[in-house]
């Protein structure tokens, strides 16, 4: 069983009063999981987003020859999943646990009604998915100046298409996050 107590001395629940914080709490189930104990796998259906309470997650990707690649590890704090419940595509890694390892995981029909509430939980959530996106990005583009390939005159600029998002969640994100910064969607 997770104590609460420690659950809300994570930096992730800091800016939050302690009523918000339990609420999200409940919206959550505790996971516990022992040494090598796959959460994840890359390539499944995802609509589940974790909070790391203890422990350390080991997140692989199949590498361009099919071997396994560590590409990172998360700690106690950081979110894991996050992607999935926001754009509904498979995992795009596996996450293992590296000795014991104890979550809360947040269904994605509850993170979204957070987010329809208006939550506060949920403008947390966002800030720390922001974040951890932001982090990510930066590491991958430092990873990336070492093995930069020249861009070919007269790529491709046009506009991607926006991800599939049959149910809006993702427009509801974006006036959420309009809303609390006070500028609108």
């Amino acid at each position: 069983m997770l104590d609460q107590t420690s659950i809300l001395a994570l930096p992730l629940f800091s800016g939050l009063r302690p009523e918000d914080a339990v609420d999200l709490v409940r919206c959550c189930q505790a996971v516990a999981l022992s040494d090598g104990t796959v959460l994840f796998e890359e390539g499944e259906d995802a609509d589940d987003l974790y909070i790391l309470v203890e422990g350390v997650l080991v997140i692989r990707c199949v590498g361009a020859t099919g071997e396994s690649v560590e590409v990172g590890r998360a700690c106690p704090g950081d979110l894991v999943g996050e992607m999935g419940v926001i754009d509904k595509a498979p995992r795009s890694a596996s996450a293992i646990a590296s000795g014991a390892v104890r979550l809360l995981s947040l269904d994605g029909q509850a993170f979204r009604r957070l987010i329809d509430g208006a939550h506060p939980a949920a403008w947390t959530l966002l800030r720390q998915i922001r974040r951890l996106l932001v982090r990510r990005l930066r590491a991958q583009e430092q990873r990336a100046t070492t093995t930069l390939l020249p861009v070919s005159p007269g790529g491709d600029c046009s506009p991607q298409a926006a991800p599939d998002d049959p149910d809006g969640f993702v427009e509801r994100v974006w006036a959420l996050w309009g809303a609390l910064r006070g500028s609108g969607p």
